[in-house]
């Protein structure tokens, strides 16, 4: 092979293997990108404006509180806070298997465990399994955190309370709303 040859295939060798590794470069990783000469330090990110209504709040919404239901009031597991009338009747579906703190006069005391609320509406049954409501009598405001039951069923209530209750007197709530009261205070004695 002659000189000029050899010269000739060593420069385009390394033509070749310059344009190789710039290609590998450009494939690999790369350090710091270099300053966009066009990029403007100054632009600020958009600032977002506050909304012009606030929600509203809700009237029911319950603040947690350390207190718990060992005070007799709601804890902060409690989805509605308020009185015991015809709006929470009408809306009684959403709270379902929730519990709720309801405020009442006892229309109706059944057995020391177990008594009504509503002297204007369609009383609610209310089943204490805890003991943890003093005695209440007949007009007295008591408000009452639990959790409402749609069902009232007797025997399904007694087995699974351990309780024994009295057919007579239960049987005019069977298959409607009732509260399983897990604590209450007399509000105002009346």
């Amino acid at each position: 092979m002659r000189t000029s040859d050899r010269r000739s295939t060593r420069m385009m060798a390394v033509g070749v293997l310059t344009v190789a590794g710039l290609g590998l470069a450009a494939c690999g990783p790369q350090g710091p990108a270099p300053e966009d000469p066009l990029a403007d330090e100054s632009v600020e990110e958009p600032v977002q404006e506050p909304l012009d209504d606030p929600p509203a709040e809700d009237p029911t919404a319950v603040e947690p509180t350390d207190e718990g239901s060992a005070a007799g009031g709601p804890t902060a597991g409690t989805v509605y806070v308020g009185p015991y009338d015809q709006a929470f009747i009408d809306d009684l579906g959403t709270y379902a298997a929730q519990e709720v703190t309801v405020t009442g006069a006892v229309e109706e005391t059944l057995t020391p465990d177990a008594f009504t609320v509503g002297a204007d509406v369609d009383p609610l049954l209310v089943i204490e399994t805890q003991e943890s409501i003093p005695p209440v009598d007949v007009g007295q405001e008591v408000e009452v955190t639990g959790t409402v039951e749609e069902i009232f069923e007797i025997v399904a209530v007694e087995e699974e309370f351990g309780i024994d209750l009295d057919d007579e007197l239960f049987v005019a709530y069977e298959s409607r709303p009732y509260l399983v009261a897990s604590s209450g205070r007399i509000v105002d004695p009346g």
